[in-house]
């Protein structure tokens, strides 16, 4: 039988990156190719949420006469304190194309990024706006807002 040459393809990144900020990730070939070889990577959640990354799918090209290309996922600062097994996520490669090659290659292993909630307290700020002065006799007004909306009931005493 025939044999097909495929060059290997390497997915490499980060496996750690501080809430807010952007990890960075490697596509290698084994070989340049003669055209451009787009990889199709999708950004997916493991443990994280929509306001820790966006899952994603999109194109990176390895242009033609080189052999890697770097690429970045941005991760987005909640408010929210949260430990690091819960927000993990995962960069891998769905599809490869072009690049003249004889065969396509065989999908790397996923990289998992864990995202570092940071060193400071993350707390939802809560303000209090409403009437300066009053008419003796009077109801004030007064409007409590907190920063974003909370994951469970909220309780506010006032005095």
């Amino acid at each position: 039988g025939t044999t097909t040459d495929a060059p290997t393809l390497t997915l490499t990144g980060d496996a750690s990156v501080n809430e807010g900020e952007a990890a960075s990730y490697t596509l290698t070939l084994s070989e340049a190719p003669t055209a451009d070889f787009t990889v199709t990577i999708v950004v997916a959640h493991k443990t994280t949420e929509d306001g820790d990354v966006t899952p994603v799918t999109r194109d990176v090209v390895i242009a033609a006469g080189t052999t890697s290309t770097d690429f970045t996922v941005d991760t987005l600062d909640d408010s929210l304190n949260e430990s690091a097994d819960d927000d993990v996520f995962t960069v891998s490669v769905d599809s490869t194309s072009g690049g003249d090659f004889e065969a396509q290659p065989t999908a790397p292993a996923a990289v998992e990024t864990t995202i570092n909630d940071g060193t400071t307290t993350d707390a939802p700020t809560l303000t209090l706006t409403g009437d300066a002065s009053v008419n003796e006799g009077e109801a004030a007004s007064y409007t409590l807002t907190l920063s974003e909306a909370p994951t469970a009931d909220f309780t506010v005493t006032i005095v």
